[in-house]
């Protein structure tokens, strides 16, 4: 487990069944080459790695020795923190209530979702990656454009079995690369990536909306996410190098840093179906203590739901939920107001309710407030 990020440290904790030896190899590759020997008889183990750079992921091999017993873990990719503002920006297309809001306060920006990420890739100096399943919007192959013509290396990654009638209005010489049809599901991203090796200009959006003009960017319901943070732009980045290579849905590793530092904040960034997301959503489901609220397209996963409603019988534990597709094959939604979970159904209300976020504890600080958001519905 790491902990403890930094600049230019972190700590990983380990156990192991017989008191041994604290030690570990790393390195800037999976070759490793660095060693530390801290010696020690000990069952539980930290190691304190320091001296490294900002933003700089680095290969780790942790190993414990008790006489010619040797246990090894696998081979884990860590990030430092970076020199980054740290900037948190969410967006919502509807209205929202800022009375709640104890930090950011979250802006309704209306039918500006496509000038808002035109104003973004307009940022872009070096490089804008982008990986978005669907996408029909005019302002933002503009942007796209403009920035290709002024030198920035672009890319673009696209799901194959929609109609992503945008892609036509970009330059010729853009580099398009499809998802591999080959592997089960979709390409369901929605990010962009701009200037990753960049302390101060490094972007990412994520979030939930497609780029559907005038479905999913101005009427239903969606949100955006911007981040500048260096570490979590070169996370993105590998996850897009290993698409851009080829490689697809469970063909996928996990093969990228999970924690990050963001000004002074924690935050957890996983990929589908590679990353073992679903056990992630369980353990966010689990690790609630007073309120849980979910916002979603799509809910059909059983052990999901489960989940949520041993949530929502803990004692003190108050749990709301909304469903846009309360009938389609495998929802949950009738389970959950089986067993009395306060959750209400969006079907046939106008527009859909296409987000896929979920909130812990909000405005609990004797907690541990945390908001969970992406492409990811539960199913």
């Amino acid at each position: 487990m790491q902990t403890n990020i930094t600049t230019t440290s972190f700590d990983l904790s380990w156990s192991v069944s017989d008191s041994s030896s604290t030690n570990c190899n790393y390195g800037l590759s999976t070759s490793l080459g660095i060693p530390i020997n801290n010696g020690g008889n000990i069952l539980t183990h930290t190691m304190n790695l320091t001296g490294l750079q900002p933003a700089t992921f680095y290969y780790v091999e942790c190993y414990s020795v008790n006489g010619n017993d040797t246990a090894f873990s696998n081979v884990g990719i860590y990030s430092t923190a970076s020199n980054s503002s740290g900037i948190i920006r969410p967006y919502f297309n509807h209205s929202v209530d800022v009375s709640v809001s104890t930090g950011v306060d979250a802006q309704n920006i209306t039918t500006y979702f496509n000038d808002t990420i035109k104003a973004y890739m307009d940022l872009a100096q070096n490089t804008l990656d982008i990986c978005v399943y669907n996408a029909s919007d005019a302002t933002i192959a503009t942007a796209i454009n403009d920035a290709y013509n002024r030198g920035v290396v672009v890319r673009y990654i696209a799901d194959d079995d929609v109609t992503n009638i945008m892609l036509s209005s970009l330059d010729p010489n853009i580099p398009i690369v499809y998802r591999d049809p080959a592997p089960a599901g979709i390409m369901h991203n929605k990010f962009i990536i701009v200037d990753a090796n960049s302390t101060n200009n490094s972007w990412v959006m994520g979030g939930s909306t497609n780029w559907t003009n005038p479905s999913n960017l101005f009427n239903d319901y969606n949100n955006l996410i911007f981040i500048q943070d260096e570490a979590i732009a070169k996370a993105y980045t590998l996850e897009f190098e290993e698409m851009w290579g080829g490689t697809f849905g469970t063909n996928k590793l996990d093969n990228t840093p999970h924690n990050f530092k963001v000004n002074g904040k924690d935050v957890a960034v996983y990929f589908s179906p590679s990353d073992q997301t679903t056990s992630r959503i369980s353990e966010f489901i689990n690790e609630v203590d007073y309120t849980l609220e979910f916002g979603l397209l799509g809910f059909t996963r059983d052990d999901l739901g489960l989940a949520v409603i041993a949530k929502d019988g803990e004692f003190g534990v108050n749990v709301r939920g909304i469903i846009e597709q309360e009938n389609i094959t495998g929802s949950e939604f009738a389970d959950l107001i089986a067993a009395g979970v306060n959750v209400k159904s969006h079907t046939g209300i106008t527009y859909q309710f296409h987000h896929k976020y979920a909130i812990a504890d909000a405005n609990v600080t004797a907690s541990d407030p945390t908001i969970l958001t992406g492409s990811h519905n539960w199913s």
